[in-house]
């Protein structure tokens, strides 16, 4: 997936970070990399064997 200079400057304006002006190109190379990484893995692992695992508890307090 290629991270691009305006979804970096995007996000971390929603986030509210500062990124300096040199930092956004390496920004957006290391994120590329990393999801590329996540899709890989997406790729490589089964699971549909793995049971889902989901409370359906709602609005619970603790006493």
């Amino acid at each position: 997936m290629i991270i691009d200079r305006k979804t970096v400057e995007y996000t971390a304006s929603l986030s509210r970070l500062r990124v300096p002006e040199g930092e956004v190109a390496s920004i957006c190379d290391e994120l590329s990399t990393m999801l590329d990484y996540v899709d890989e893995i997406n790729a490589t692992i089964n699971t549909e064997l793995v049971v889902p695992q989901v409370a359906d508890r709602a609005n619970v307090t603790r006493p």
